[in-house]
């Protein structure tokens, strides 16, 4: 077990499973990328590590530690989130400038 590793992970959306059997291991001082189309279930799988998804089977661990099917608050206690990379993250928010 490394720094992060998920083990056979299925999930995904509704009935569909979008992710089917994936495994990463990524150790501490490494450098992972996840490169792959549109489509390719790079999101879900980040959001599934950072429990915004269930993973319907399989386990994730964070610093030798199961996290898969905590809370995203439990998961983010303990120092690992996702941030979305969108142009519109919080479109019903508004920012109002102090004078």
């Amino acid at each position: 077990m490394g720094f992060l590793s998920a083990q056979a992970i299925f999930s995904g959306y509704g009935e569909k499973d979008i992710l089917q059997g994936v495994s990463i291991r990524v150790d501490s001082s490494e450098i992972v990328t996840m490169i792959g189309p549109n489509g390719a279930g790079k999101s879900t799988f980040l959001k599934t590590v950072a429990g915004l998804i269930k993973p319907r089977r399989g386990a994730i661990h964070f610093l030798r530690e199961p996290i898969h099917g905590l809370r995203p608050s439990e998961i983010t206690r303990r120092g690992l989130c996702y941030v979305p990379q969108e142009e519109n993250i919080f479109p019903s928010l508004s920012v109002e400038a102090e004078s």
